[in-house]
């Protein structure tokens, strides 16, 4: 939970005494504003129940580290750059491309990413990538 969340609630009940996520999510005062139907509330739920360090290292090694070392990968791709804060948690590298522009003329990027150790060869690639005369057409 945010601390200006946290705060502004304070700041309406007057009061400057901390707030547990526990009680702000059975806080029903507010239920009615917050559509809890419409954006749910269970990843609030779900942090609860763990201090939100073991799960996010075992799936960083069961799941990416595993992938691109079971498919001998030299690195993956994925639209954008969205994917950039996903990796720098686990402290893997990621380099993201100029790629194109959509059809209202905002550019968009590629982005590479890849195991620790891998940035020559993320560069190499993405340089491949600049250098190559495969375009999108977005403009339709």
């Amino acid at each position: 939970m945010s601390r200006d969340t946290k705060a502004g609630k304070r700041d309406r009940e007057g009061t400057n005494k901390p707030i547990e996520l526990e009680h702000l999510l059975e806080d029903k005062k507010w239920r009615g504003l917050e559509k809890i139907n419409e954006f749910g509330q269970d990843i609030f739920l779900l942090a609860q129940t763990t201090n939100g360090i073991g799960a996010t290292a075992r799936l960083s090694r069961e799941g990416f580290e595993k992938l691109v070392s079971d498919y001998k990968l030299d690195a993956f791709v994925t639209p954008g750059s969205s994917v950039a804060p996903l990796l720098f948690i686990r402290g893997f590298p990621g380099i993201n491309v100029s790629a194109e522009y959509d059809s209202k003329g905002v550019p968009f990027g590629i982005n590479f990413g890849g195991l620790k150790g891998s940035e020559s060869k993320l560069i190499e690639i993405a340089y491949e990538f600049e250098e190559s005369p495969f375009q999108f057409n977005l403009q339709e």
